[in-house]
């Protein structure tokens, strides 16, 4: 398995040229989510901190997530339980910082907390607390190696209670603090 990431123009057979005409090409939808996460594993490698291998660590599994949940999207049909899905994960990936609990998302499309949660388990391998909170921490890292915000201003402006609650959900989901 090689996972290439490359910008072109669609429509330029650029990368088929280099990769092969056999390659499978395929580009998300939220090119720019999946470009951050390399992004800020490539900083965190080149700027050699002492966690940098944690750093990666952490952000490969999102990473790797959202590609495959686009690849699913892209091939996904009228399944309504999957357009459901794919609905709540749109609104999760785009208005995570404002999302406080599951049963937000939940009520904005009408279905129940329970539901949420089998729909994720069967189409994202994860719960939808999960998938929420991977969202939020990634974003935490961003704000705190690129734009030095301290913990407690990163982890109110993501729903928490206290430094000490986002210390902790930050070290759970990026397995490191």
């Amino acid at each position: 398995l090689l996972i290439c990431v490359v910008r072109f123009t669609p429509g330029s057979n650029v990368v088929t040229e280099f990769l092969g005409q056999s390659s499978r090409i395929f580009a998300p939808a939220d090119a720019g989510q999946v470009e951050s996460l390399f992004m800020a594993m490539l900083t965190a490698a080149g700027k050699g901190y002492p966690a940098a291998s944690d750093i990666v660590a952490g952000l490969l599994p999102p990473t790797l997530q959202t590609i495959r949940l686009e690849h699913e999207h892209a091939s996904a049909t009228g399944d309504p339980g999957r357009m459901l899905f794919t609905g709540c994960r749109e609104y999760i990936i785009h208005n995570y910082i404002k999302i406080r609990s599951v049963a937000d998302v939940a009520r904005q499309f009408g279905t129940t907390h329970a539901r949420l949660c089998r729909l994720f388990q069967r189409h994202a391998d994860c719960p939808p607390h999960r998938f929420l909170l991977r969202r939020k921490m990634t974003h935490a890292l961003h704000e705190l190696q690129q734009r030095n915000r301290s913990i407690g201003e990163v982890g109110y402006e993501l729903g928490f209670a206290d430094p000490y609650s986002f210390s902790k959900a930050f070290k759970r989901i990026m397995g490191f603090s």
